[in-house]
C-alpha cells in the first residue's frame, strides 16, 4: 500500500526536557507537521516594530499549539496549563523557543502506524536551562 501523508501527520514522538532539581517537562508532538513554516520560526529576522513582534509571536505561539498534541506542564495547583496560543503567550519565551528547537532537533518520521514512540532518540533527552 503506498505511504499516506495522512499516516505521517497523525504520527507522534515524544520529547523529555529536563530542566534540572527535578523538573522535567514531556510533550508529544507531530513531527510530520514541522515544515518550513516551522523552522522559520526559529529565525526572528527583523523586527522593526511592536506590531510585527505581536504577530510573529501570535503565528510562533499558533505554530507550538499546531504541533504539540499534549505535554504535562503545569500550574502551580497542578492544573495542566491548556494548549492554546492565549495560554502560551503568558510564558516565559525561553520555553517556548527551547521547545521548538527541540522539536527541530528531533525531527524524525517515527512509527508510520501513527503510534507514540516508545523510547525518545538520544537527541530527544537534553538537559534544558530553566533561566529566564
Amino acid at each position: 500500500m503506498p505511504l499516506r501523508v495522512s499516516h505521517l501527520v497523525a504520527n507522534q514522538a515524544d520529547i523529555h526536557l529536563d530542566f534540572g532539581d527535578g523538573d522535567d517537562l514531556t510533550i508529544t508532538y507531530r513531527p510530520g507537521l514541522v515544515n518550513e513554516r516551522t523552522l522559520a520560526m526559529l529565525s526572528i529576522g527583523d523586527i522593526s516594530d511592536a506590531a510585527q513582534l505581536t504577530d510573529m509571536m501570535a503565528r510562533f505561539n499558533a505554530e507550538l499549539c499546531r504541533l504539540i498534541v499534549r505535554w504535562d506542564l503545569t500550574d502551580d495547583n497542578d492544573v495542566v496549563i491548556p494548549l492554546t496560543p492565549e495560554a502560551l503567550s503568558a510564558l516565559p519565551l525561553v520555553l517556548r523557543i527551547t521547545l521548538l528547537t527541540e522539536i527541530a532537533k528531533d525531527l524524525r518520521v517515527g512509527e508510520l502506524n501513527g503510534t507514540t514512540s516508545k523510547a525518545p532518540s538520544p537527541a530527544t533527552s537534553p538537559t534544558a536551562s530553566a533561566a529566564g
